[in-house]
């Protein structure tokens, strides 16, 4: 894997250096929230004989992971922007990072969590409420976790309760999945999809892809299904989880609260969870036609390969333009998997021509 990051410890010079950051120690768990940089870093005492711990996901840039909102199509990153300014607080007791800006309150909260299977304290629930203090704005949310325990050769970046993950990935939060597991060889990190506890709502989506690609976009990677986590020459092997709750209407006053976990493994603690009925209801309540695509894909894409006739390959070009036409005027249901085939089908044509 080509080095793109310093090693760990460097983290722990960081915070010798006396800069504004706050350390909460529980258990076997280690949360050190930075005031300056508006991150956090989470680590787990794997050897208490020898007080030895290993971050959770990697804590040795403190850019690398980070807290984005989406107010009326601009992007904030917290902790960068000069538009919000960062402080650290407790709130109802617990240790938060507060973003606040003359239009939105972003609270950051981390309540320690000792899941069923645990005997320790394991790891945290986040909850972040986004107030709008402001006009009446569309408002949304993105974290970005750079994750490393399922890297390096001969592991597997990650499974769900479904899946094996070892390309780019889209998992939609009412798709059923229930958590993310990245393993290393002393800790592994867990992530929610489904709330484990409680009645909160899932994010839109969770795009599990090459760290650079994620890092580098405003808002929104575009995706490939089963492009590799590797981003020539920049990137190899490089993975991360990137949490969405896509904008909606906040008026002023109101807030948005979401919810995610992150502990150490203990399947069974997130298999328990169930959508919320909010979820359950909206699934239920989608029409059979739209959940299903209303054309062939799979049959106009044929067609563009029969042959090198070039009235027949812009006769395709056309067809599958007014797919996407009818796609963006919402007359008919296209998933993502057609839209990725449809793309690379009209570049194939276009490159041919």
């Amino acid at each position: 894997m080509i080095p793109r990051k310093p090693v760990l410890f460097f983290v722990f010079f960081i915070f010798s250096l006396n800069l504004p950051a706050s350390e909460i120690n529980d258990g076997h768990l280690r949360l050190i929230l930075n005031e300056r940089t508006g991150s956090f870093s989470l680590y787990f005492l794997f050897d208490p004989a020898a007080m030895r711990y290993e971050a959770l996901f990697n804590a040795g840039v403190t850019s690398a992971s980070f807290l984005s909102v989406n107010a009326d199509g601009r992007i904030y990153n917290l902790g960068e922007s000069r538009i919000f300014d960062v402080s650290y607080k407790r709130l109802d007791g617990n240790p938060a990072l507060v973003f606040e800006s003359s239009f939105l309150k972003v609270s950051e909260i981390f309540t320690p969590v000792k899941t069923a299977n645990s005997p320790v304290v394991n790891g945290v629930r986040i909850t972040i409420n986004v107030e709008n203090t402001g006009a009446r704005s569309s408002v949304g949310l993105r974290l970005l976790i750079d994750t490393h325990l399922g890297e390096g050769r001969g592991k597997v970046p990650f499974i769900t309760n479904s899946q094996v993950i070892t390309n780019e990935t889209l998992i939609e939060g009412t798709s059923g999945e229930k958590f993310w597991l990245s393993r290393g060889e002393r800790v592994s990190l867990m992530g929610s999809i489904l709330s484990p506890i409680g009645d909160s709502r899932p994010p839109d989506f969770v795009h599990i892809a090459n760290w650079k690609r994620l890092n580098d976009v405003s808002w929104r990677l575009r995706y490939y299904a089963g492009r590799s986590f590797n981003n020539i020459p920049y990137s190899i092997g490089d993975s991360a989880v990137c949490y969405y709750y896509e904008p909606a209407v906040l008026e002023r006053g109101a807030s948005f609260t979401y919810t995610i976990f992150l502990t150490t493994e203990d399947i069974a603690w997130y298999n328990a969870a169930t959508p919320p009925e909010s979820s359950r209801e909206a699934q239920t309540e989608i029409p059979a036609a739209v959940q299903a695509p209303t054309v062939n894909i799979n049959a106009l894409i044929e067609s563009a390969s029969a042959g090198n006739n070039r009235d027949a390959d812009m006769l395709t070009l056309i067809k599958l333009q007014t797919v996407l036409d009818q796609f963006i005027a919402g007359e008919i249901y296209l998933n993502e998997q057609d839209l990725t085939e449809i793309e690379r089908s009209i570049n194939r044509l276009r490159n041919r021509n």
